[in-house]
């Protein structure tokens, strides 16, 4: 149905790649389309990931069928139906894959259902974007204080921060 690569943040390849390593030891049911899918994945940088392909974190519209649902992917957990761990065969399939993907899709023996990526509705990639850049912007606040150092105890100001009052904060309830 589409022929479009798998694209995984590096992430998101180093997560596939641990749970690839367990499931090998204890002979896992989807070891083999695990494995198919690191090795024909393109890894990418997180900022250089589009829009519109789902990652871990991802809240996403998909479809099995005539069924649609919404969910966020995830590692390998699943607390609710609001939640697809990549641990499961919808969840592993569509890691990776861009909107409009498609693909038939065993159900169980003898049945099989297409199941499409509708829409990447939240990527964690664009929420801050730059942030893996070396040229990012980001930068820390102007006004830090470094309360204790491992130099004699000593209190130290930096950055122009308030004078030092006396009073050693909260870590000292």
């Amino acid at each position: 149905m589409n022929d479009n690569p798998c694209l995984l943040t590096i992430g998101d390849f180093t997560t596939l790649s641990s749970i690839h390593e367990q499931w090998s030891q204890r002979d896992h049911d989807l070891v083999l389309q695990l494995r198919a899918k690191l090795e024909t994945a393109v890894v990418v940088f997180p900022d250089d990931l589009p829009r519109d392909v789902a990652s871990l974190g991802s809240q996403i519209a998909y479809a099995v069928g005539e069924e649609t649902h919404v969910a966020t992917l995830t590692g390998t957990t699943g607390l609710d139906r609001r939640w697809l761990p990549i641990t499961l065969p919808f969840g592993l399939a569509l890691l990776g894959q861009r909107e409009g993907w498609a693909k038939n899709f065993d159900v169980r023996p003898g049945c099989s259902r297409v199941l499409t990526l509708g829409r990447v509705m939240e990527q964690p990639e664009t929420s801050w974007p730059g942030r893996f850049s070396p040229h990012s912007t980001v930068t820390a606040p102007a006004s830090l204080r470094l309360i204790r150092s491992s130099t004699k105890g000593r209190v130290h100001q930096t950055n122009g921060g308030p004078p030092d009052d006396g009073d050693p904060g909260p870590a000292a309830a």
